[in-house]
């Protein structure tokens, strides 16, 4: 182990204690840095602010971000990755894919210190929260998001993660969930969502568990409720993205996000471009601690409300009062439901350099629309409808693949999965 994880936990633990003033000097010092590091290193960010006219040293604190020009995904598609890297990034460099609910499937790097560092302000979500280092936990996700080994700590009974996949059946994940009688759940909103609802038809489970963390999805109020009714225990909800590392999040008040500023600064910009607060905007983001991928002034394409209230909690960290996030369709398969998360995870696993959708007819039927970007390769396309299939585990399932112009994906609110099918809830 790094010398440095446990000064870094330490650091971490602390920061959400300190004054809302201690916590934005910390934010504008590291602001200063990234903005820095990546105007001499990074070839994108070296452009963009020549183009604009701005000098690292213009950029003081936080209310100057607004002279830097927003990036979006689609810029990252149209350049070579390369141009966003580093350029002293050196070998072992973690690549993690980033969310697809907005149909752009990207990799953000990152070195193995960062990927701690991400980590361990993960941990300090679960611990603000009521989880102990020897709680077990059991993960529903895409298998895609598994590790492929265990970390050395979990051999000795700290943090233990069981990993579910949610590309099975409600009933067969439910099933399982129940059996590893985990003390934590944590998994995306719609598979919560799907394990709550088969839960309800059970008998009462012998075992509850002690908190639930949910993110990637909007959590809708439903299964918030049928947590609380059929467990006894709140969800806790995370936001999140790879970009970013943990954005914010609900403590136990739930008076809000609070907003992890110490790693990254979040906006949320009107139609003009300015950060408003106290009415909704699209959220932008700066995250401080990836210099071998910077993300200045990022758009996640979600929409979000800063607020000036305070959370008696008394941490220090800002709110976000409301989050807006993308909501796409649950998948309607004959044998069962793919929830969006689950099924954007299938297809961020296969798809590279082009932007994607899936319209969904019926249970045997469904298009798959791509826009291709800058390097996509016309001869992997055999290989992405292979890849659907066998991680549905459905051979039968006709895939039909359509090559579409920018129009039609920028028509009103994007969302990656569409179906046509009837779902029995809601």
């Amino acid at each position: 182990m790094n010398i440095k994880t446990p000064l870094n936990l330490y650091s971490i633990l602390k920061n959400q204690w300190l004054s809302a003033s201690r916590l934005r000097e910390i934010q504008n010092q590291k602001l200063r840095k990234m903005v820095k590091h990546a105007y001499e290193n990074v070839a994108y960010y070296g452009r963009l602010f020549k183009t604009a006219g701005i000098l690292p040293e213009d950029i003081k604190c936080v209310e100057d971000l607004q002279k830097i020009p927003i990036t979006y995904k689609s810029n990252l598609q149209d350049q070579d990755s390369s141009e966003f890297l580093s350029k002293d990034a050196g070998c072992g460099i973690i690549s993690m894919a980033t969310s697809g609910e907005t149909g752009f499937p990207l990799e953000a790097k990152l070195t193995k210190s960062e990927y701690v560092y991400w980590k361990l302000l993960l941990l300090r979500v679960f611990l603000a929260s009521g989880a102990r280092l020897t709680d077990s936990f059991a993960v529903l996700a895409h298998p895609f998001r598994f590790p492929k080994q265990k970390r050395w700590f979990q051999y000795l009974g700290i943090l233990r993660h069981k990993y579910i996949s949610a590309l099975e059946s409600p009933a067969v994940f439910t099933s399982r969930m129940i059996k590893a009688e985990p003390d934590i759940i944590m998994g995306y909103a719609g598979a919560l969502k799907l394990f709550l609802l088969e839960l309800e038809k059970m008998p009462r489970i012998k075992k509850f568990p002690r908190l639930i963390f949910s993110s990637a999805e909007r959590l809708d109020d439903k299964t918030r409720k049928l947590a609380k009714q059929l467990l006894g225990c709140d969800i806790v909800d995370l936001y999140s993205t790879v970009e970013t590392g943990p954005i914010a999040w609900e403590c136990a008040r739930r008076k809000g996000y609070h907003i992890n500023i110490d790693s990254v600064v979040v906006e949320c910009i009107d139609k003009t471009g300015l950060t408003q607060v106290g009415s909704s905007g699209r959220i932008v983001c700066t995250n401080l601690f990836n210099f071998t991928m910077p993300f200045i002034r990022y758009c996640i394409d979600d929409i979000g409300t800063l607020t000036d209230d305070v959370c008696d909690c008394l941490r220090g960290f800002p709110l976000l009062g409301s989050i807006e996030g993308k909501t796409s369709d649950f998948l309607i398969l004959k044998d069962r439901i793919i929830s969006p998360a689950a099924m954007e995870s299938v297809l961020e696993k296969y798809i590279f350099k082009a932007r994607y959708r899936i319209i969904q007819h019926d249970a045997d039927n469904m298009d798959l629309e791509l826009l291709p970007g800058l390097g996509f390769d016309p001869e992997t396309i055999p290989g992405i409808t292979k890849g659907i299939k066998s991680d549905l585990s459905h051979e039968d399932i006709n895939i039909n693949i359509k090559i579409v112009n920018p129009e039609l994906f920028n028509k009103g609110k994007f969302r990656t999965v569409i179906s046509h099918v009837p779902k029995a809830f809601s």
